[in-house]
């Protein structure tokens, strides 16, 4: 049986990384709801929102900055491991409880204990689990697969959803009793182009730890490259954004950041409004330009690095997906399978669903 590494194997993200970016009034609202949140008894939390916009990172504060902050934070997305191991990893297993179950092994809500459990994209969850699920939050308590014994679990569940749950209900994917257990305190995360008032901060943040991560010098931005990125819609919100910086690091290394440089999706990139220098793209990176088949490709002169270029391409599909495996592979012309071993190649897989 495939094992699935457990989320507490990684190491744990410093206090930096809980900083919520944004001086606009609705992340200030956001920020008083979140500590609210925190500081209360509630077991249960609802997280909205786009996908990229934070939804991981509101869940996060909500654990750092309540008084369980000392106890395990573990989480999990629903869409990413089949539904064969999704209870296993959720709850454990017993010894001979399946035929590779040679030791017994403890599921996230035991790992958890009195720490937050992180469900993200919930609204993939199988409707098998769904019912699981919702006897833990009602009883507090669950069984291991192949177990007898009742395990009292004591933490918090905070989990997320991209989807609209009342349609799902509608449409009979999602339970309306789990969906009323889990909403009784929403936390909604706003799309970054409702908040674009915060898009130079967001900047400026992001621009510190990218530079750090990849051993560079930081570069600064030109008030025109500032405008480029604060009249683009970002349709993948905070998460594009630094992809975007990401790409543009990688492939150019600029001391300063022009908008002939920026490496705003050029799929997308019609989207933003301006003069005709924010528009232009290196014939190498239209992807109009380019014909869908791979022999058709012109190297340029000085070659390329195959290696940026893979990276790019998936990073490209990705957002053009909304960061969704399978459709993300289709753009690709590639299988799921081979989609998510690049990904994991490059250290992308935990982005997407």
């Amino acid at each position: 049986m495939m094992q699935v590494p457990t989320p507490t194997d990684a190491p744990k993200p410093t206090k930096e990384e809980f900083r919520i970016i944004g001086d606009s009034e609705t992340m200030q609202n956001l920020r008083r709801k979140l500590r609210r949140v925190a500081g209360s008894k509630a077991d249960t939390v609802l997280v909205h929102g786009e996908s990229g916009a934070g939804k991981e990172l509101a869940a996060r504060a909500i654990h750092e900055w309540s008084d369980r902050s000392n106890a395990p934070f573990v989480e999990i997305n629903c869409a990413s491991i089949p539904e064969s191991l999704l209870e296993s990893e959720l709850f454990g297993y017993e010894r001979g409880a399946f035929t590779d179950a040679k030791e017994r092994k403890l599921g996230l809500f035991e790992v958890a204990g009195h720490g937050t459990v992180f469900l993200d994209e919930v609204g993939e969850m199988p409707a098998k689990l769904q019912a699981k699920l919702l006897r833990v939050i009602e009883y507090r308590r669950f069984k291991r697969v192949g177990g007898t014994r009742d395990i009292e679990f004591h933490g918090r569940i905070v989990a997320a959803t991209n989807r609209h749950l009342d349609q799902e209900i509608n449409n009979g994917a999602f339970r309306a009793d789990l969906y009323y257990r889990l909403n009784v305190v929403p936390i909604i995360v706003p799309p970054l182009r409702e908040r674009k008032s915060d898009v130079p901060l967001l900047v400026e943040y992001l621009l510190d730890k990218i530079s750090s991560s990849l051993g560079v010098d930081r570069p600064t931005l030109t008030p025109d490259a500032m405008l480029d990125m604060t009249k683009y819609s970002w349709p993948g919100n905070v998460r594009e954004l630094r992809n975007t910086l990401q790409r543009t690091i990688i492939f150019h290394q600029p001391k300063i950041i022009t908008p002939d440089v920026l490496e705003i999706n050029p799929a997308s990139r019609a989207a933003v409004t301006g003069s005709a220098a924010t528009t232009k793209l290196t014939p190498a990176r239209d992807q109009q330009a380019l014909p869908a088949g791979s022999e058709d490709f012109v190297l340029p002169l000085g070659g390329i690095d195959l290696e940026d270029l893979e990276k790019s391409m998936l990073m490209q599909a990705l957002e053009r997906a909304r960061y969704n495996q399978t459709k993300a592979a289709r753009l690709l012309h590639v299988t799921r399978h081979t989609l998510r071993y690049r990904l994991e190649k490059f250290g992308l897989l935990t982005a997407t669903v």
